[in-house]
């Protein structure tokens, strides 16, 4: 199941459905329901907050891939599509979605407590590095 929804028809994007949590790492997916104008393109989603940028490929589905690197920060976030095409003259053409607005909320764990420290095995806390490292630091 998709984090991200969205339909577009036309040029028209809509938000079907978009609750995101930040610090999310190679979890996050975009699926976009294409209206027939679309289909055939090579469509990119786009994510912009701030000086924060990312995009991603949609497949032919409409789909993006889990490991696609979406790591969105807390905040209000701008989503546009992007397809990309020929003309029956083989002409490259391009069409552009309006931009919709996705509101990621803070993560839980910044906000409380942080939980006791375990004594570890030395091996443990090589594991533990290597989660940290997958992860955004707090």
């Amino acid at each position: 199941m998709a984090n991200i929804e969205l339909r577009v028809r036309g040029q028209r994007l809509l938000m079907v459905r978009g609750y995101v949590v930040a610090g999310t790492v190679r979890y996050l997916t975009i699926k976009a329901a294409l209206s027939e104008d679309w289909q055939g393109r090579e469509v990119w989603a786009y994510l912009e907050f701030g000086d924060k940028k990312y995009k991603t490929q949609l497949n032919g589905n409409g789909e993006s891939k889990p490991r696609a690197g979406l790591n969105l920060s807390a905040g209000k976030w701008s989503i546009y599509l992007m397809g990309y095409g020929k003309d029956a003259d083989g002409n490259e053409t391009c069409i552009t979605s309006d931009r919709v607005t996705l509101n990621v909320y803070p993560t839980g764990a910044s906000g409380g407590e942080q939980l006791p420290a375990d004594e570890e095995e030395p091996e443990d806390l090589s594991r533990q590095a290597e989660r940290k490292a997958a992860c955004p630091a707090r």
